[in-house]
Order: C-alpha cells, then structure tokens, then sequence
C-alpha cells in the first residue's frame, strides 16, 4: 500500500521537505492601547512637549499588559512600541518625570519601574 501523502507528491523520495510547513500558533500581535486614559494626563503631558505623549501612550500600554500599577520595563522596549529613538524616549520620561505624571525609581544596570500617576492633583487643590 502505498502513503496517501507520498501519492500527492508524485515520485519525490522526500515529501516531506516539499509539505508546507505548520504555522505557529502564536502570531505577533500588533500593540494596542487600553484605557481609559484620563484626559487631564494627556493635556499635561502635551503642554511640556509632544515626546511626552508618545513616551506616556507607550507607558500606558507596558501598564495594561502588565495589569499592574508599578511596572518593570527597558527603555529600549518603550522606544519600541512608538518609534523613537532611545534619547528621545530619555528625554520624554524626564519631562513626564517634571510634571510629575510618573514616578521613576531607577537601579543602574538593571530595568527602572514606572509608577503612572493616575490621580489629578489639580482637582484636590481646586475642591479646598
């Protein structure tokens, strides 16, 4: 008798090299942004510069995936996400840092922790 799959190849001695090759099942998925983001985060972080947003949207979204509110991440990865260069990302986390929308706590060779601020201190002051 002869192999179903050896039949669909005609006389090639080694099918199995021709047979597409399997899939992997896990695909990359494109990143995405999970909110809610409060607005006021956003118009603050604008005011100081525009790297300040796209730095804070890729922070925005290390915080979803990690579903925590202190995180670890490299700033490689967080250039990443938006497409920034590694200075660039530098500078919009010290500007986030200014005006104190995010919190850093940093250890020389190893990834610093990000803490998102996610409470406006401009409504606690404007409700005394």
């Amino acid at each position: 008798m002869e192999n179903k799959s050896y039949k669909q190849y005609g006389h090639v001695r080694n099918y199995k090299k021709i047979a597409p090759e399997k899939t992997s099942k896990k695909e990359k998925v494109t990143p995405y942004l999970r909110g809610p983001i409060p607005i006021w985060w956003l118009r603050r972080a604008y005011k100081q510069c525009k790297l300040s947003v796209e730095v804070g949207i890729s922070l925005w979204h290390y915080r979803a995936l990690m579903k925590s509110e202190e995180f670890s991440v490299t700033c490689k990865k967080i250039s990443e996400v938006i497409g920034l260069s590694r200075q660039q990302t530098l500078r919009g986390i010290k500007e986030l840092e200014k005006t104190k929308l995010i919190k850093v706590k940093r250890k020389r060779g190893s990834k610093s922790t990000f803490k998102l601020i996610t409470k406006n201190p401009e409504s606690d002051s404007q409700k005394a």
